[in-house]
């Protein structure tokens, strides 16, 4: 509701948001993994996540590539670990991987450029994608689809892929009553 525009995924989210619930996890819906937003930088593909993590009332969890990657041997992949392990220990909440194409885009030449490690790292991630019935809702943001690894969007490790367009004139109007209602 504090934000403007996207009018689509509200209604997408609000849909979805039911199957958090502790009874429909007693009826046997599964628990939805999570989207990847794409969209210029600046169209609110990051305050999605935010406002998700305070309407389920769950910890926000940015999961940040650069401080986890280094370049001492076997590093990268023990803090991938034990970043995953503390993930699982807060579930539920919600998991941002912010601007996925930038973290974890150069996979494919990792075996020539750092000995795999970016590649085993990627496995990482993708296995949590895969595996996820902890609770860890996933959401993925990117600027430029074509730098994207296919292998985020196979199907069952996100529930929906979205674009987040600029907004329209009828998205901004609603976007300025916003702000200038504060």
């Amino acid at each position: 509701e504090q934000i403007g525009g996207n009018q689509y995924f509200k209604e997408w989210y609000d849909e979805t948001k039911f199957a958090f619930d502790p009874e429909a996890k007693q009826y046997g819906v599964p628990m939805p993994k999570g989207y990847l937003s794409l969209g210029a930088p600046g169209v609110a593909k990051s305050m999605f996540a935010e406002a998700i993590a305070a309407d389920l009332n769950v910890p926000l969890v940015f999961l940040d590539m650069s401080r986890l990657l280094s370049k001492f041997v076997g590093e990268s992949e023990r803090n991938i670990d034990q970043a995953i392990n503390i993930i699982k220990q807060i579930a539920p909440c919600v998991l941002l991987i912010d601007e996925v194409e930038k973290a974890l885009g150069g996979y494919k030449s990792s075996n020539a450029s750092d000995s795999g490690t970016l590649a085993r790292v990627f496995g990482k991630i993708l296995n949590l994608l895969a595996d996820n019935d902890n609770g860890i809702y996933t959401i993925m943001t990117s600027n430029n689809v074509k730098d994207l690894p296919p292998e985020l969007t196979r199907a069952g490790r996100l529930d929906a892929i979205f674009y987040f367009a600029l907004p329209t004139e009828e998205e901004r109007e609603a976007i300025f009553d916003l702000h200038l209602n504060k």
